[in-house]
């Protein structure tokens, strides 16, 4: 019988190897799947372009006068608590980008995952799909409350961004699209919650509803083909003696 040391963690092991080629199933889905120009190069979004935080209070308070626990399935605390981070992230933000202007360098930016346009609509993509370290955290890898309020993850604050340079040009931004792994009971309030606001367009995807949909494209028997190739390949190479990482 073999014991093996140090022996992979292969939850871990099969997360990053996804972890490398999912955002090319994303980028995919919306070319060819939902029909979007997609551009991954050449975009941002920079500090300058984010609401300023009196406009998130003013909006908040709108929240906060309606039936927050029957509409989005929170408590005053937890409203309290996504304000606080906004304006903390948001204050950060700020100083840093006053910084760098000060210096003379460019102001912050992010650079997206994807922009996605359809009629002259622009949206900013947002991708994380982290299931092992979620389930670790949060024993569930579905974006729940628990999940946008602790991590933050990727909807705070971009999400309150107004314009995105898409290859030299900038554009409104119409909606923010940000996409997770698999859904949650929670998905529908906070999914309205945002939507109400950033006053925008938002849409939450998810991968593995994306993948029911890709699976029977030539497209994602390419990419999958393509990954199993290099796979394949470092495996025989390791069979040899040699390492093709590279």
């Amino acid at each position: 019988m073999i014991i093996l040391y140090k022996e992979p963690r292969w939850d871990a092991l099969r997360a990053t190897l996804f972890g490398k080629f999912y955002e090319a199933i994303v980028a995919n889905y919306f070319k060819y799947v939902r029909k979007f120009e997609v551009y991954d190069q050449g975009i941002a979004v920079y500090v300058d372009w984010l609401d300023d935080i009196e406009r998130l209070r003013k909006r908040i308070e709108e929240i906060r006068r309606e039936d927050i626990k029957k509409l989005y399935g929170i408590e005053e605390k937890d409203l309290e608590k996504i304000q606080e981070r906004f304006e903390r992230d948001i204050n950060d933000l700020k100083k840093e980008n006053e910084k760098l202007k000060k210096k003379g360098k460019e102001g912050r930016r992010f650079n997206p995952d994807l922009v996605v346009e359809k009629e002259g609509k622009f949206y900013v993509v947002e991708m994380q799909v982290w299931p092992v370290w979620l389930k670790q955290r949060h024993r569930s890898a579905k974006l729940t409350w628990d999940i946008v309020q602790d991590e933050g993850v990727a909807i705070i604050p971009r999400i309150l961004a107004s314009k995105v340079k898409v290859q030299g040009k900038v554009h409104d931004v119409t909606g923010f699209y940000y996409v997770s792994l698999s859904r949650s009971q929670d998905h529908e309030k906070i999914e309205r919650f945002f939507k109400e606001l950033t006053k925008r367009d938002l849409k939450i995807w998810y991968l593995e509803d994306i993948v029911r949909e890709s699976k029977n494209y030539d497209w994602f028997k390419f990419l999958l083909g393509k990954v199993r190739r290099e796979v394949i390949d470092l495996i025989d190479k390791l069979e040899q003696g040699k390492v093709k990482i590279a």
